[in-house]
């Protein structure tokens, strides 16, 4: 159960860091592309890693 509240909440820690590096202000082009695709994948991956929580969360609760 603290294995998977633990993805859980890296999951959501990451998402809130995907979502502060997209919104960031730039003035470079290059750089404000290689920003949103940093967050965008930050944010795909942090709520894969929430997902694997919730699962590992049930399964742990049903006894499997």
């Amino acid at each position: 159960m603290k294995t998977s509240l633990f993805y859980l909440g890296l999951g959501i820690v990451m998402i809130g860091i995907g979502i502060f590096t997209y919104l960031q202000p730039t003035d470079i082009d290059s750089l404000s592309f290689s920003q949103t695709v940093l967050g965008i994948l930050c944010m795909a991956i942090g709520l894969l890693t929430a997902i694997i929580g919730v699962v590992r969360y049930f399964r742990d609760e049903r006894g499997n």
